[in-house]
């Protein structure tokens, strides 16, 4: 006896409706965690007294990446801190020299 014809369905998903406030308050909240990772700045700023001479360039690159990964989220503090001040201190000049204001 033959089997009868089965019928092959496709789920159908929907995205979950999330309120805006929950979508501020989740970017928030992954901010202050991301920020907290930071290091002590007076450990990521030490003088030279704190640094000794790598024996051989392989060593000098682990301590590079080793010192990256310790101090990433300091590095990115920094990195946004300077890109903010020059975006803020620096004037877009058009090719004629003047200064363009866009509002």
């Amino acid at each position: 006896m033959p089997s009868p014809p089965t019928s092959v369905t496709t789920a159908t998903y929907t995205t979950i409706p999330i309120a805006a406030g929950d979508v501020i308050n989740r970017s928030v909240q992954n901010l202050y965690t991301f920020l907290s990772r930071s290091r002590p700045w007076p450990e990521f700023i030490a003088g030279a007294s704190a640094v000794d001479i790598p024996t051989s360039f392989s060593d000098a690159a682990i301590r590079v990446r080793r010192n990256f990964k310790y101090f990433s989220v300091n590095y990115v503090i920094f990195i946004s801190g300077c890109a903010a001040c020059s975006l803020i201190g620096t004037p877009i000049f058009s090719s004629s020299g003047r200064i363009l204001w866009s509002f």
